[in-house]
């Protein structure tokens, strides 16, 4: 009887070729949250893992790679976050980048209102 493991390799042997895995690998190594919201790149990140199991087969690793393909902004609000799993190291970057919008927001709000105001001082 085959583990789940080697059905997996096995599997991904006589279904896809080296190229096409090869591929997928190197777009998961290269994989950068760039433009993407966290949830697509969370995403993307969860589909073309799947191909790189072999390269990156702990939990450990797949929590650091997930954390270097994230914008500098949400690198460096979670720097000194140590997430156990790769599922709770997702919500807190969810969670981080809902704030990090709201604050925009709020930037983005506060600075309308004081062109408001002086406009209205200059009339």
């Amino acid at each position: 009887m085959l583990s789940w493991v080697d059905f997996k390799h096995e599997f991904e042997i006589r279904y896809y070729s080296a190229q096409f895995q090869w591929n997928k690998e190197q777009e998961f190594l290269n994989l950068k949250q760039l433009d993407m919201t966290v949830m697509e790149y969370e995403r993307r990140f969860q589909s073309i893992s799947t191909f790189s199991s072999v390269l990156i087969p702990i939990e450990h690793h797949r929590i650091g790679r997930f954390k270097e393909g994230l914008t500098q902004e949400l690198k460096k609000g979670l720097i000194t976050y140590q997430p156990k799993t790769l599922r709770e190291l997702e919500e807190a970057t969810q969670a981080l980048e809902a704030v990090l919008k709201v604050d925009q927001h709020d930037i983005t709000r506060q600075g309308q209102i004081t062109a408001g105001k002086r406009k209205e001082t200059a009339t």
